[in-house]
């Protein structure tokens, strides 16, 4: 249990996209004390004794986490919500939990299903995904039938639904809590990451409890899982051409304006060249101020970048009225003013343009 605790806390503490998940526990200690003879006001009793040091290293996180968050970003919004409007609160966020259960329990499921098209990905890429999902689907076909043997029984399927369904009940309450939106596009498809486990608990265990011969099963489980590899490559396709898009924007702005000077920001809207593209500001300012300054120590940011669509906020003030811009980023912070910001435009494939007032008349209003 020692052992446990530890590193349970130091998982907790490393993202706490998964606090949720450490509710579902009292119930996996029920299903592992079923197989003991006693009765039910017993087992109950010994899973809530094992879970009581689970319990009490979770709440103390919670606490910590919570207090820290006060002062940092990513505040816990939902307890002044709920001390200001209960039942506003309470309508909202069991909304707001009903429509990821529904994403997570059904909706992803349907993005197994969105092909590629050639015109999109070309034929090499579309060649690659069809291939990868072809051997995901042999290597599952295989194991399944070869190497795994059908001794679960309908018990365990229904305790894989039951686990699976508080899972995506309980995997989004960080995020409700700190009201971040939940979804299956970017940005938001980060807060899903927690629901993968419950989902894919339901499903095999519906599967499971389907009244079917076991090869359709084993086919069903190979085409989800072939199919969500697939869905990955995919992904990787995406970020690879990020990192394209990323590494040709550095490149031309430090070509374009080499000798940027220290305290400087740059200052971009979004536009509809930019779309797909999972990138924004926050994370393209660590990599400027690696491009312009390597040798950085301490914790005050030498450079910033602004995206006008998301942190309009510091910059705007500053251009009417002359104002001191401040920024931060995690632990580290940054200074500047108007006089110190660099308007360019950037439109891929199109080359990055640095905005200068003396040559307004060459950029489109």
């Amino acid at each position: 249990t020692a052992i446990a605790l530890v590193l349970g806390a130091i998982s907790l503490l490393s993202t706490d996209y998964y606090y949720g998940l450490e509710l579902i526990r009292p119930l996996i200690l029920w299903y592992v004390a079923a197989g003991s003879s006693e009765k039910n006001l017993d087992r109950l009793r010994r899973t809530l004794l094992s879970w009581v040091p689970y319990l009490a290293m979770f709440a103390g996180l919670v606490l910590w986490r919570y207090t820290t968050s006060l002062k940092n970003i990513y505040p816990a919004r939902v307890v002044s919500q709920f001390s200001n409007q209960p039942l506003t609160a309470l309508s909202e966020v069991s909304r707001a939990a009903l429509e990821q259960f529904y994403d997570s329990a059904l909706v992803a499921w349907t993005k197994l299903v969105d092909f590629p098209a050639r015109s999109e990905i070309g034929l090499l890429r579309l060649s690659v995904f069809w291939l990868i999902v072809g051997a995901a689907l042999v290597f599952c076909l295989v194991y399944l039938t070869r190497f795994l043997r059908d001794r679960a029984g309908q018990k365990i399927a229904v305790q894989l639904v039951g686990l699976g369904i508080l899972s995506l009940l309980v995997g989004g309450l960080p995020f409700l809590a700190a009201g971040i939106p939940m979804g299956l596009e970017f940005p938001d498809d980060r807060s899903m990451l927690p629901m993968i486990f419950g989902a894919s608990l339901l499903v095999v265990g519906i599967v499971d409890l389907l009244h079917v011969k076991r090869v359709y099963k084993i086919l069903l489980l190979s085409l989800a899982v072939s199919l969500s590899v697939g869905v990955q490559v995919i992904n990787a396709f995406t970020y690879q051409d990020d990192w394209q898009v990323q590494s040709s924007f550095l490149r031309q702005l430090t070509t374009r304006a080499p000798g940027l000077q220290p305290d400087s920001a740059i200052v971009y809207e979004y536009t509809s060249a930019l779309q797909g593209t999972r990138f924004s500001d926050n994370s393209l300012t660590a990599a400027l101020n690696w491009s312009y300054a390597p040798q950085l120590d301490g914790s005050h940011l030498p450079y910033f970048i602004y995206d006008l669509r998301l942190q309009s906020g510091p910059v705007q003030p500053a251009l009417a009225s002359e104002a001191a811009i401040e920024s931060t980023y995690g632990g580290f912070s940054y200074s500047g003013s108007s006089e110190d910001l660099l308007m360019v435009q950037f439109s891929p494939p199109w080359c990055l343009h640095v905005l200068e007032p003396e040559h307004k008349q060459l950029y489109p209003d």
